[in-house]
């Protein structure tokens, strides 16, 4: 096994529980943490400063990967697929909080899904 340099989340947070999972579960790299913080934005500065490797959300580092400043590792296993769930009171809101829930409505969430 490769040892990688690892830029994980803590390991209280949401993602750091999801990659510390999938890393035990597939065991494809031995990581060597370097750099921890709950933040993605930190973490992808980091890599994109050459640090070492991260799981970033792929709507945070579409620019990147474009622009070939990033890649994504050739290692489908290690891909952590998340789902987000977005609910509301069956209620009127505020008109700012209903501006936003139309625009996943109409733009965002899938046809059917709300």
């Amino acid at each position: 096994q490769p040892e990688v340099p690892l830029l994980n989340y803590t390991g209280t947070s949401y993602m750091g529980r999801l990659v510390n999972r999938r890393l035990g579960e597939v065991g494809a790299i031995a990581p060597r943490t370097l750099f921890m913080s709950s933040m993605s934005e930190l973490l992808k500065n980091m890599a994109l400063n050459r640090h070492g490797i991260a799981w970033l959300p792929i709507y945070s580092v579409v620019d990147e990967l474009k622009e070939k400043k990033l890649v994504c590792l050739d290692t489908p296993e290690l891909t952590i697929p998340i789902q987000a769930y977005i609910y509301r009171m069956d209620t009127r809101l505020n008109k700012t909080a209903e501006h936003f829930w139309n625009i996943l409505k109409n733009e965002v969430l899938p046809v059917g899904k709300v």
